[in-house]
């Protein structure tokens, strides 16, 4: 076990960085931590890997394989990709998926941390969040978090992922808050 508590960011849905930018602006003491960005949008690599971060050109699932990722098709074709069918939002480009590799992100922070490190971790991956965050609770991995950011997208009819119940949502939530975690809202990726 390591002797000196490592202070880490881990950014998930990444886009083109916002989320680094806006983390230097409110964590006064962010130099001193270690900060992961994860983006499986090739468009946005550039970008992002002018940033204070190590970039992984991966997306976050709750399991290691590769998946068809669906790039956003709006006046951004950089935001709002995504692995689930069905999208409402984002304009998503359906007809020309590319593949992309995905981690089980429980298992990737076990493989690079120690349960005593400070883990600030942001999620803003367009309804992907369910599977990680259901993952990261069933192996217990949730309690490694110190901080939790993101976003929860809308399920069903009148959501933004359509393909998921309308169930879904209200489920993570209640899951979250009897576990005693707050998700706090972010608005990294909003510029």
């Amino acid at each position: 076990m390591s002797a000196e508590i490592k202070k880490v960011f881990i950014d998930g849905g990444a886009h083109i960085g916002e989320s680094v930018d806006l983390f230097f602006e409110l964590y006064p003491d962010a130099k001193e931590y270690e900060i992961h960005s994860f983006e499986p949008n090739p468009d946005n690599w550039e970008a992002i890997e002018k940033k204070l971060t190590k970039l992984h050109k991966v997306g976050l699932w709750d399991n290691n394989s590769k998946m068809s990722y669906f790039k956003g098709n709006g006046e951004d074709k950089s935001a709002g990709g995504t692995f689930l069918l069905m999208k409402h939002s984002g304009k998503v480009d359906y007809d020309n998926p590319i593949a992309s590799k995905v981690i089980r992100l429980s298992q990737w922070i076990r493989d690079n941390f120690e349960m005593g490190d400070y883990i600030v971790l942001k999620l803003d991956i367009e309804g992907a969040e369910y599977a990680v965050l259901d993952d990261l609770i069933d192996t217990g991995v949730i309690s490694w978090i110190d901080e939790l950011l993101g976003e929860l997208h809308g399920t069903g009819p009148n959501g933004r992922i359509l393909s998921l119940p309308i169930s879904v949502r209200p489920n993570m939530e209640a899951r979250l808050h009897n576990l005693g975690i707050e998700l706090k809202e972010w608005g990294g990726n909003k510029k």
